[in-house]
């Protein structure tokens, strides 16, 4: 067969494959992702140590760091 033949036949099996796949999988995936924080605020190492915005700028200061301050409004 020439490469260009088997070449051909790849293709068509991947999109027959692919398409298969795709059109059986779940419709709905809204269940797989939750939106909502269900287990309480963290605790442990994985927990944000959160801090007023003065005493956060003063700590940061005074360790040579940077601030991320990050601003959200719904309007």
């Amino acid at each position: 067969m020439k490469k260009e033949t088997v070449l051909l036949f790849v293709l068509i099996a991947m999109a027959v494959l692919g398409g298969g796949y795709f059109f059986s999988a779940p419709k709905d995936r809204s269940s797989d992702v939750s939106l909502s924080n269900t287990d309480g605020p963290e605790t442990g190492a994985d927990a944000i140590d959160w801090k007023e915005y003065s005493d956060g700028l003063a700590l940061a200061q005074s360790q040579g760091k940077h601030i991320f301050l990050y601003f959200y409004a719904d309007w």
